[in-house]
């Protein structure tokens, strides 16, 4: 399977991105403030008027709601829960593409974001990160090929964010696209199989994280002077 975004254009935010992203890899999307790097992720999602350009899945133009969401499932940045409902009932919400209550997929999902013993709890009465794990749980429920995820780790704690990124793994490797934008450059280096580089709207780097993210693109991208650390897998960025 293939996303591929074709010199996407919007206004001040995207200025002609092409990329063609393949299913079995975690895909990280990178860069600056600004850079150009939520709207990308919306646009491969559907979710984004653009000014020219257009997204294809598996060779054809993106299908219309319902079907879009059985094959993309996409997760906001700051998600929040406006429904005070049950836990469970928000990740059910996950199955309303396929128009079915089937209860394996839900089982999963909350067993993937170790929310068994939470079901019953009131969703606005957890934590920010609980609750984003309750969304995102709410996505794999779903069961779309393709998992688009907006900083997901950013409300997270280390342990659930090592959790997380363990999941979209098996994700990845159970055939699926994963698509998360991160602000944390050394996940990026250690976890994804490819990295996007953005800046001011257009893409500065595409490749290997190796690549994509060397201490001279660093520089030139972010303006600040770093070095890596470490063995490849357990690598760390340190600044000068």
């Amino acid at each position: 399977m293939t996303l591929e975004a074709r010199n996407l254009v919007l206004t001040e935010r995207l200025a002609g991105i092409s990329c063609s992203l393949q299913a079995g890899q975690i895909t990280a999307i990178c860069g600056p403030n600004g850079a150009g790097k939520s709207s990308l992720l919306q646009a491969l999602a559907g979710l984004l008027e653009i000014d020219a350009g257009e997204v294809r899945l598996d060779g054809a133009a993106l299908p219309s709601s319902p079907e879009r969401a059985r094959c993309v499932g996409y997760l906001p940045q700051s998600p929040e829960i406006a429904w005070d409902v049950s836990v469970r009932s928000i990740v059910e919400l996950g199955r309303i593409p396929w128009r079915d209550a089937a209860v394996e997929p839900v089982e999963a999902a909350l067993d993937a974001l170790d929310l068994k013993g939470f079901e019953h709890r009131r969703a606005q009465t957890l934590s920010g990160g609980e609750q984003a794990r309750v969304l995102l749980a709410r996505v794999l429920a779903g069961e779309p090929g393709w998992i688009l995820a907006d900083e997901p780790l950013a409300a997270l704690d280390l342990a659930h964010q090592a959790a997380l990124v363990g999941h979209l793994r098996k994700a990845a490797q159970a055939g699926r696209g994963v698509v998360v934008v991160l602000h944390d450059l050394a996940v990026a280096m250690n976890h994804a199989d490819r990295v996007l580089v953005l800046n001011e709207g257009r893409l500065a780097a595409d490749g290997a994280p190796e690549e994509a993210l060397s201490s001279a693109l660093i520089g030139k991208v972010w303006g600040v002077e770093t070095r890596w650390l470490g063995d490849a897998g357990r690598k760390a960025l340190a600044t000068s």
